[in-house]
């Protein structure tokens, strides 16, 4: 029997993907290409005009070779000088182990990272962990004193930490998922920083809905009677939110979210404490529509407001060329703002 959806996939993700894939980025023109061999190597491989202080760092390629049918190892290396290994396997029926090696370096360990994910899933639930194990460039930036020692612990760096998303059936009522993210890490205080986003979703042939909220140990000031000031922590709310998509017709899909921010939590790494030193509010509606006008030809609308920043437009037609290639033209149009439209053009090659 298959497996439980995990936490990133099972709350109306159609609604996510519908209001974020096929719009334009901040690239005007982007390339896409990927293949796989009869030896079961492939490749993917990316390019864009996007530029940082002039340096074009965002193309990248990506090799995977298969050593067995449950182990894989890819290399990714991008135009920025970032390389990443990853190995991953199949741990047994169900579960599978990742482990993540960022510019690795055995003789300088501090420029190394190592991170990794553990996945489990049943027909009745389902986990996914991620965890990061060291953090070099963190762990490199820790103070040291006149003998070279350093000044606290290398998990105090705020980067170190666990999370866990469960995911199963809400008991009692028919379709209806619960999800739980706990995350926990440790700061440069030495405190435990703990983050957990909790969703509640129901999922139908043609819709879906989603109930998204979390909360998280907020770091804080507080003043002592003798007017010391120091960090302490409390319970507070970090989110909450409603997302969803219907079919309105056979070809027609409408997608929505709103979301109203208090701090961000950052579902990748949820171990990390630097999400609770401030706070970041916001509130942002999106809604979507997705109308296939043939087996080839999808056209895409998103309007995006933003209670701080405005109202952005953004339109899409993505066309199927022969084979499984495709192309891609966007236009994002900044309506509550005093900026031109903008467009851009992503060619998808596939073998």
């Amino acid at each position: 029997m298959p497996g439980y959806t995990p936490y990133s996939k099972a709350f109306a993700k159609k609604a996510v993907d519908l209001n974020k894939n096929d719009f334009k980025g901040d690239d005007k023109y982007k390339m896409m290409a990927k293949g796989k061999m009869a030896s079961g190597i492939s490749f993917a491989a990316e390019g864009s005009d996007k530029a940082s202080d002039g340096k074009y760092t965002d193309a990248k390629i990506e090799i995977t070779m298969p050593v067995d049918d449950k182990f894989k190892v890819t290399l990714e290396t991008t135009a920025g000088q970032k390389t990443t290994v990853t190995a991953d396997m199949a741990v047994m029926s169900g579960a599978s182990l990742k482990l993540i090696a960022s510019d690795p370096d055995l003789s300088n360990p501090t420029a190394m990272g190592l991170k990794g994910e553990f996945n489990y899933a049943e027909p009745s639930f389902s986990c996914e962990t991620k965890f990061c194990l060291w953090d070099g460039p963190a762990v490199g930036k820790i103070a040291k004193n006149d003998k070279g020692v350093a000044s606290s612990p290398f998990f105090h760096t705020g980067s170190h930490g666990v999370q866990a998303g469960f995911a199963f059936d809400l008991p009692g009522m028919d379709k209806v998922t619960l999800g739980l993210m706990p995350g926990i890490g440790f700061n440069n205080k030495g405190a435990i920083g703990f983050q957990m986003p909790v969703s509640v979703g129901w999922a139908g042939k043609d819709m879906s809905l989603a109930f998204v909220t979390g909360g998280l140990l907020a770091s804080y000031k507080a003043t002592d009677k003798d007017g010391k000031e120091s960090m302490k922590t409390k319970p507070d709310l970090a989110c909450a939110g409603i997302k969803g998509h219907f079919k309105l017709s056979d070809d027609l899909l409408f997608a929505f979210e709103a979301d109203q921010t208090f701090y961000k939590l950052d579902q990748k790494a949820l171990w990390t404490t630097k999400n609770a030193d401030a706070k970041k509010e916001s509130q942002v509606f999106k809604a979507g529509l997705q109308y296939s006008a043939s087996k080839d030809t999808t056209y895409k609308m998103k309007g995006t407001f933003d209670k701080k920043a405005g109202l952005d437009l953004d339109f899409s037609v993505k066309t199927a060329l022969a084979g499984k290639n495709s192309v891609l033209a966007t236009c994002k149009v900044p309506y509550a703002k005093d900026a031109a439209p903008s467009v851009g053009i992503q060619y998808n090659l596939e073998a």
